[in-house]
């Protein structure tokens, strides 16, 4: 499945969608990466959000992956639903993303062995995190960890690493 027109879609919504919910920016980091982003996050009464996300991933995976060296980088669209804990949708929250990654992976095996792989990655992860009191007039920060798969729904050339993932991450978001 083409990532492309799917990103350019969802970042042509995004300015309009902004001025119905609140739109964040995001950081997370993974022990073989990181990733960027950049959302809107929906009210649905007073403890429920949906989101959604438009994604920059940079692995570098080393020797954990398949082969002795991968690394590389690709974009991505993210969904997302969390609940808090209380109902100014500040505090604790627990929940949800789904998040499909088009990646291009370059690796190198003992013997000067190289090669290039295209991967679509889908990463399903459960998160909690804790949403700060404004730190300004119109911005809050937050803090969240995640766990869950980081699993290849297609891949052009040899496979690559695949498994478990954690995250940890920080967002300014601009209410």
């Amino acid at each position: 499945m083409p990532l492309k027109p799917h990103l350019g879609l969802l970042c042509t919504l995004l300015p309009f969608a902004a001025g119905a919910a609140t739109p964040y920016v995001e950081l997370r980091a993974y022990p073989a990466g990181g990733i960027a982003s950049a959302g809107v996050l929906f009210p649905r009464g007073s403890h429920l959000e949906l989101g959604i996300s438009a994604l920059y991933n940079r692995a570098e995976r080393g020797d954990a992956g398949k082969h002795d060296d991968e690394s590389g980088d690709g974009v991505g669209i993210g969904i997302e639903a969390r609940r808090y804990h209380r109902s100014a949708r500040t505090g604790w929250f627990h929940g949800a993303r789904a998040e499909m990654f088009r990646l291009d992976i370059d690796w190198r095996d003992a013997g000067n062995r190289r090669g290039n792989s295209e991967i679509t990655v889908l990463q399903p992860t459960a998160r909690i995190g804790y949403r700060f009191a404004p730190i300004r007039p119109g911005a809050s920060l937050e803090l969240a960890a995640g766990l869950g798969a980081e699993i290849n729904l297609e891949t052009d050339g040899e496979k690559v690493g695949e498994g478990a993932i954690g995250l940890v991450g920080v967002a300014l978001r601009f209410d």
